[in-house]
């Protein structure tokens, strides 16, 4: 064992000594701020393109469900129970009978009906709904609100929600409702 002293001399130029240098690490701070920026931009992108292609979908479904729905008050204002069963969704139809129909467009129903001059969509909402219950709308579903006009001035309310089937939309539930006048 060498119990040697060597003292440290502070007075040395410690310049002279190689120090081992902090290397730096990660992404410079600018760098860094720019990808956030251009990552912000792409999302913000993403959201208008997905927005549009929502619109531009929905534009161009309204045409076809408003034909579906006109066709069923028009068989329903007919009492022609057949064709206003056969716009109903094979889903729909599971779960509902032909009669189920026709006690919905007879009797004291059919003031919801009488009259009926047409339908205009005001509000639509189209998704891709899955499920895992066999009853309810899978595929390209469309919710949709709007007026119905009746002879006289007298405006109602239809709600409906109608699904895609082989590429016909096909009611699943559909609701009219008219004001009380509408049964004088």
């Amino acid at each position: 064992m060498n119990d040697e002293f060597h003292p440290i001399n502070f007075d040395d130029d410690l310049s002279a000594h190689s120090f081992p240098q902090k290397q730096k690490t990660g992404i410079p701070v600018k760098k860094l701020i720019i990808g956030i920026l251009l990552l912000i931009i792409l999302c913000c992108l993403l959201f208008a393109g997905f927005a549009y292609w929502g619109a531009k979908t929905a534009t161009k479904e309204i045409a076809p469900i408003e034909a579906v729905l006109d066709s069923f008050m028009k068989a329903a204002a007919s009492q022609d129970v057949d064709a206003a069963y056969a716009l109903f969704s094979p889903r729909a139809r599971r779960q509902m009978s032909r009669d189920d129909v026709a006690k919905s467009i007879e009797g004291n129903n059919f003031a919801l009906f009488d009259g009926y001059k047409k339908v205009k969509i005001n509000n639509i909402n189209i998704s891709n709904a899955i499920n895992t219950n066999p009853d309810v709308p899978q595929g390209l579903v469309a919710n949709v609100s709007g007026q119905i006009e009746y002879e006289g001035g007298i405006t109602g309310q239809i709600s409906a929600v109608l699904e895609n089937v082989d590429g016909q939309w096909m009611i699943h539930f559909v609701n009219v409702t008219a004001p009380p006048e509408k049964f004088k």
